[in-house]
């Protein structure tokens, strides 16, 4: 039985349980920017590609401090299958906009598909509610095209894209989304 509980510290240990840290994708969207005289446009479009899009990353100690203070602000949960960590969302409340912002979301990779992600993210929606803010948001790539699915199925929407966020000379062609879910009716 998965248990939803406050996450106020996070291990190396337990992240390195987690197994594979990142995502596979067999589409991107593409995103086409056009300029001129007239104004500006933007399309996107969802396309297959010709090799599955895998990005891979490692929670390190750094990071681990980064968000030591984040987690101590009560902002972030984690999916506790007995005692054991299966996944987490880490919560940062942002008072000068009055919105929460989702730093991580990650669940086990032996604990994927069982639902553990829609928890926490329900559980975050919940908290950033009961905080008062005005939305939840979060920020990820045009390559993660689950990611990007999962988050509309679960009430978010599309509200900026960054064309230059990632450093193009890391051989990608990732391009920043950002994700809301509208708390205020």
């Amino acid at each position: 039985m998965i248990t939803i509980a406050p996450l106020t510290r996070l291990t190396k240990a337990e992240t390195d349980r987690m197994g594979f840290q990142g995502y596979t994708s067999d589409k991107v969207y593409n995103v086409d920017v056009q300029t001129n005289a007239a104004g500006m446009s933007m399309t996107f479009t969802l396309a297959p590609l010709e090799k599955p899009y895998v990005k891979y990353w490692k929670i390190t100690d750094e990071d681990l401090y980064a968000y030591r203070d984040t987690l101590r602000a009560g902002h972030s949960f984690g999916a506790f299958e007995e005692d054991t960590l299966v996944g987490f969302v880490i919560c940062e409340q942002r008072d000068w906009n009055n919105t929460m912002w989702v730093e991580s979301l990650l669940v086990a990779e032996s604990a994927r598909g069982a639902g553990i992600g829609k928890l926490l993210l329900a559980q975050a929606i919940s908290h950033a509610a009961a905080s008062d803010c005005r939305h939840l948001e979060l920020e990820t790539q045009n390559t993660n095209v689950p990611a990007v699915t999962f988050y509309l199925k679960n009430g978010f929407a599309l509200t900026g894209v960054n064309t230059t966020l990632y450093d193009p000379s890391q051989d990608n062609k990732e391009i920043a989304f950002y994700l809301t879910h509208n708390l205020k009716k």
